[in-house]
């Protein structure tokens, strides 16, 4: 059976300081790494508020969820018309919100909704 060496036996002074202090090139000194101090804020930052306009859903409507398959051509153009909303801060912006629009008109116009 072959004898296993410890770690200690096969390191040199330098990779032994290393491990000690977690410092490259450290030789026993115990000097503290330097302290990296966060830059000063001349105001606290705070999160934007009202860049993108609010959804009109109210607070009391609920939603269900409904996976549905569309032509490639229809999702493109609903991906297309989603981004350049958001981009222009229009409303509706996300998708769940035009197509709700779109039904919505459509059960309006047949008579399904009131």
């Amino acid at each position: 059976m072959v004898k296993r060496k410890s770690l200690g036996d096969v390191l040199n002074s330098e990779e032994a300081a290393f491990l000690e202090t977690g410092r490259a090139g450290a030789s026993g000194d115990s000097q503290q790494p330097p302290s990296i101090d966060p830059p000063a804020t001349q105001t606290a930052a705070r999160p934007a508020q009202g860049i993108l306009p609010q959804s009109p859903v109210l607070p009391h409507e609920s939603f269900k969820t409904l996976t549905v398959r569309l032509e490639t051509n229809l999702l493109d153009a609903l991906l297309r018309a989603s981004m350049e909303r958001k981009l222009q801060r229009q409303t509706p912006i996300s998708q769940r919100e035009i197509v709700s629009e779109a039904v919505r008109a459509y059960l309006k116009k047949h008579g399904y909704l009131g």
